[in-house]
């Protein structure tokens, strides 16, 4: 999954030779000993069981009289035809075919895999040969069965995608509830099929939409899903594709679902009236979240989740914003650990393959296996603090967290006092004003934005958790419009560059196996370092809103030009280390074409040819206006 754009938020010339890769650390060394042999490597990977089952859902997504079908490719140690019991890791994914070529726009081809290879195979024959990423070839031999999903209406499984809905994941629960005894399946020849070989335990894994499948099914009472491990994924549809009422790329829901789902091989376009319903429920035109998204909204039923969760999400990541982690985090009962790493939209695989893989190991043989392995007796939170650089915590965000006020002030300043003085400032809409625009010549007026800085830092300071801001305002001439808000760290330093096209690696050109493999499926991939440049400024958080949803994000609620109106919204939340020296901004701006699709400029920050809502001036109190910043350790 992808957003409509890319956001581009480190800025400044880079110094000569800026540009590192950092080698990937070794597996750490401190793990917490267990009582437990963990499991090894003992079964064939050449001679595993390869089989497809076609799972019977408990609906009927596509309306054409029957309950879909979803197509589950299994891989499972060969000695589990005769008794042995094996759990079971699921990645259920709308990526494991290519986009048909009528509906594939560059922007489509630029977020796909870069070689077949990545793949599932192009034939659905009920004997697959490629399982994409690497869980076949390094679980399949330590005694694990690997089951890969299609989601509804894409590649081999009927139904319709429907970017999160109901249907879409009850066809996903389908194939749990199968591998638990509680639904019924067919082979390729429509022999009946179970899953007599396995415990029934299941652990599901995956990065963006597909490590939000498990959260989803999370949420239910599903007794054999065990533990889920999301990876930069989404627990509410509307906080992905909205942010406080403003709409950040339009027709966003039936786009992703029309997209991906093209590359279903039986007519995709029985979907269409699916989709086009999707677009007609989903309130474009206001930016309200009401029933089609609340049906989405996975982080509401945060409560009911029984399963372990092992969440991994990018601080940096531009397009599963950090608030879809967050919230989801923060609203687990159940036992839960958590990575945040610098980069971007990127799985640690990529950027920390060696911990990585030695920690999932250990989490799916804690939970799916009943071994000790020491791996609950850690701190819960790592962070990568610094390139490279990883920090254990007790909790996240710290419990000492404690919110503080910085004021705008009189001649661009930030203050730590309200200043009744301050007076007032105006600024001017502009379509075309991306966030390098805004954060340039820091402390000097722009027609186009207002920015705020602080003093310089007499020590680090440590920002943990959501910033939220408060501004009083009047609109001049227009109605409703975007607000935004960009927190900034001025100051010089060595910092991943996560706003490239890799996230924030590079490939070394090696490549590194994991586990065993086969001609066909080889278990080798590209090795990645860590994409490290020198910039003098980094925007640590950003929020957007827009003026009509003031009130609430239910509804919209006028604005009248010319009428007073305090705006509140909140940042994406953030664990960040502002040095001493350094100095903290604010910007405050209207529409922010990086992260905010304006109609008319093909997403590329032009002027549009129109404009696409009425262009305002907004001018500012600012002695009411501040931002509260949730400190630690300071």
């Amino acid at each position: 999954m992808f957003a409509r754009r890319k956001a581009v938020r480190t800025f400044a010339t880079l110094t000569a030779g800026a540009l590192a890769m950092v080698a990937l650390p070794a597996a750490a060394g401190n793990a917490s000993p267990g009582t437990g042999a963990m499991s090894e490597p003992k079964y064939s990977y050449a001679d595993a069981i390869r089989e497809t089952a076609y799972v019977e859902s408990s609906v009927d997504g596509d309306h054409d009289g029957r309950n879909d079908r979803i197509a589950a490719d299994i891989i499972r140690p060969r000695e589990s035809a005769n008794g042995l019991k094996v759990p079971v890791i699921m990645v259920p994914s709308p990526y494991n075919a290519r986009i048909a070529a009528s509906a594939a726009t560059a922007r489509d081809r630029a977020g796909e895999p870069k070689v077949d290879d990545d793949y599932k195979d192009v034939d659905d024959d009920g004997t697959p040969s490629k399982f994409p990423d690497w869980y076949d070839n390094y679980f399949v031999p330590r005694g694990y069965a690997v089951v890969l999903v299609d989601l509804p209406g894409t590649r081999a499984s009927e139904g319709c995608l429907t970017s999160g809905g109901s249907t879409e994941v009850l066809g996903t629960k389908a194939v749990v509830d199968w591998i638990g005894g509680r639904a019924t399946a067919t082979n390729k020849a429509g022999d009946r099929v179970t899953a007599d070989w396995s415990t029934g335990k299941t652990g599901m894994v995956g990065r963006s939409w597909v490590g939000t499948e498990p959260n989803a099914l999370a949420t239910m009472d599903i007794p054999n899903l065990k533990t889920i491990v999301p990876i930069s994924a989404i627990s509410s549809w509307y906080d992905y594709q909205r942010s406080d009422g403003q709409v950040m790329g339009p027709d966003s829901p039936r786009w992703l679902a029309s997209r991906w789902g093209s590359t279903r091989k039986v007519n995709p376009e029985a979907c269409r009236p699916v989709w086009d319903k999707m677009a007609a429920d989903s309130a474009e035109g206001t930016g309200n979240y009401n029933a089609f998204w609340a049906e989405r909204d996975y982080a509401k039923d945060v409560a009911n989740v029984k399963p372990s969760v092992l969440m991994v999400h990018g601080l940096n990541d531009w397009n599963v914003r950090t608030r879809n982690g967050q919230q989801f985090w923060r609203g687990l009962n159940s036992p839960k650990k958590l990575w945040l790493h610098q980069e971007a939209h990127v799985d640690p695989f990529r950027t920390r393959p060696a911990e990585w893989t030695a920690t999932l190991h250990r989490w799916f043989d804690y939970w799916l296996k009943d071994i000790d392995t020491g791996i609950m007796a850690e701190p819960q939170v790592d962070i990568e603090r610094a390139p490279g650089q990883w920090q254990s915590y007790a909790a996240w965000p710290p419990r000492q967290s404690a919110p503080v006020k910085m004021h705008f002030g009189q001649g661009n300043a930030l203050l730590p006092q309200r200043d009744p003085a301050a007076g007032r400032q105006s600024y001017k809409e502009a379509f075309d004003q991306s966030q390098q625009k805004m954060i340039l010549a820091p402390g000097q007026n722009s027609a186009n934005r207002l920015m705020f800085v602080g003093q310089p830092l007499p020590s680090d300071v440590r920002l943990s958790g959501t910033a939220a801001i408060t501004v009083r305002a009047k609109s001049l001439d227009g109605g409703a419009t975007p607000l935004t808000a960009l927190l900034v760290d001025l100051g010089e330093d060595s910092r991943i560059a996560h706003n490239v096209p890799e996230s924030g690696t590079v490939r070394t050109g090696r490549e590194m196996c994991v586990g065993a493999g086969d001609a066909v499926d080889t278990g080798c991939f590209a090795e990645y370092g860590l994409d490290v440049r020198t910039s003098a400024a980094e925007i640590v958080s950003e929020g957007w809103t827009n003026t009509s949803h003031r009130e609430s994000t239910r509804f919209v609620s006028p604005v009248n030009p010319g009428t007073e109106y305090t705006f509140q919204w909140r940042l994406q939340p953030e664990d960040y280390v502002f040095k001493a020296g350094h100095r903290i901004a604010v910007v405050v701006a209207n529409t922010d074409c990086t992260m905010i699709s304006v109609p008319g400029t093909n997403d590329d920050c032009s002027v549009p040819s129109q404009d696409p809502w009425p262009k305002t001036t907004m001018d500012v109190d600012l002695a009411n206006s501040h931002i509260e910043l949730p400190l630690a350790d300071s």
